[in-house]
This record gives structure tokens, sequence and C-alpha cells, in this order.
């Protein structure tokens, strides 16, 4: 079922609390992100929760952003 959506806030880190999920679920947070100049960045996230999880593979991830100018 769906959630009423995140509780973020908003900082240098930004902290989403996503509420329960369920095995194998999925959650999707979308952020709106302004820089000051074009080129690569990087955004790293990672998952916690208050009971233990032995997949810890799936808890964390990088990607790659370009961004371009706004026109």
């Amino acid at each position: 079922s769906a959630s009423r959506g995140p509780r973020c806030t908003l900082g240098r880190r930004t902290v989403c609390l996503l509420g329960p999920l369920g095995v194998n679920a999925t959650a999707r947070v979308v952020l709106k992100i302004r820089v000051g100049r074009a080129g690569l960045r990087r955004l790293f996230t990672s998952v916690t929760g208050a009971k233990v999880d032995y997949d810890l593979g799936s808890n964390r991830a990088v990607s790659a952003l370009r961004v371009v100018k706004a026109p």
C-alpha cells in the first residue's frame, strides 16, 4: 500500500523517514537539487532501519549526475 509520503529534513544532508516497508518493497523519494554551476556530481544514498537486515548490499547506492546549465 502507498504511504502518505516521506517526512524529510532538509540541509546539507537530507534525511527522509519513509515509514514501514514490507519485504522486497521499494520506495521512491524525488529531490529537486539546485547547484551553482554545471558539471559532474555524485549522489550518495543509503537506507537504514530499526530491524536487522541480512542483505546489506541493497541498502546503498552511488549515482553520477551530469548537471547542465539551465536554459
